[in-house]
């Protein structure tokens, strides 16, 4: 039987590792069936800079973690792209894990951390950089599309406007309210991915590319239960695409729910990458609300909660 898995992100993993009274009250889950997870990206945020007395503290007490635990009950992820590479490989039940020998290194360089002002691993550092260059990318390549979704190529769009005696503008502007509307309406209906979506291409194009055997898209689409993580992925960009449609003045707690917000994405590379877990913990509020939001409709599996509600629920 699979133990079940808690997802830490690290907003939710810093101030546990900030005091160590709440550090060795983590240790309870050492008698409940459930396995502590915490994203390699999150080594990254916490130890990639210069020490400090705080940073040697939380180095400490992730030390106290995860030798008290041991391996079976505390396990750092692979980062999203190495997830997505094991799902697509074979089928997985769980959060993939990063390695044996990455974790002795992970483990060797805590150790060294507490006893230099050395920063954590550049190579860790410099993927780290690339992904959220990426992350960046993507949400640029989402806004772009987001404006063009609803409006007609030129010639049609002033054929349009000819036929109604409108100038261009207003033709354009009577669009806009149209596709506010229906975009509102299909953000409160969304249950699943749209097989027209372009991202999918995109996905399935790019992997393939990088070497991974991919499936069609017809694959992919018939059987997403397979591809829990990437599932996540595509669906958390589709609804936050059509959130960023929305005008900005539109008040509507779902537009307001699902618009895209500078910085969000590594909170989403690191939700997907917790598609496996029963919980995700996490201290972004607007984090929780999209990702429950998601799982009232069936779309994901896992709960998002706070740190207070994990403590409530567990220690």
């Amino acid at each position: 039987m699979l133990t079940p898995e808690i997802f830490f992100e690290t907003s939710a993993l810093r101030p546990i590792l900030d005091d160590e009274l709440l550090t060795r009250s983590l240790l309870k889950i050492k008698d409940i069936e459930y396995r502590l997870i915490i994203s390699n990206i999150s080594l990254w945020e916490l130890f990639s800079y210069k020490n400090t007395e705080i940073i040697k503290r939380r180095i400490s007490n992730l030390i106290l973690l995860w030798e008290s635990l041991g391996d079976c009950k505390f396990s750092i992820a692979t980062d999203y792209k190495g997830c997505v590479c094991k799902e697509l490989a074979k089928k997985i039940e769980k959060t993939p894990i990063v390695s044996s020998t990455r974790r002795r290194k992970y483990k060797h360089d805590l150790y060294n951390l507490l006893n230099s002002t050395m920063m954590f691993d550049k190579d860790e550092i410099a993927k780290f950089e690339e992904d959220k260059k990426e992350m960046y990318e993507t949400d640029i390549l989402l806004q772009r599309e987001a404006k063009n979704i609803g409006i007609p190529e030129e010639k049609k769009l002033l054929e349009e406007a000819k036929e109604l005696n409108l100038s261009k503008e207003e033709i354009l502007q009577q669009k806009a309210i149209e596709r506010e509307k229906i975009l509102l309406l299909h953000l409160k209906k969304y249950k699943s991915l749209s097989p027209d979506y372009y991202l999918i291409d995109d996905v399935i194009v790019n992997n393939r590319v990088a070497g991974l055997n991919m499936p069609t898209k017809k694959e992919l689409l018939s059987n997403l239960e397979r591809y829990k993580i990437l599932r996540t992925y595509l669906m958390l960009c589709e609804i936050r695409m059509y959130g960023n449609c929305l005008s900005s003045t539109n008040g509507d707690p779902m537009a307001q729910l699902f618009r895209v917000k500078e910085g969000n994405w590594r909170d989403l590379r690191i939700s997907c990458s917790a598609a496996y877990s029963k919980y995700f913990v996490v201290q972004d509020k607007d984090c929780r609300r999209i990702c429950n939001t998601l799982k009232e409709r069936g779309c994901i599996d896992f709960s998002s909660i706070s740190l207070d509600e994990f403590q409530r629920k567990f220690l």
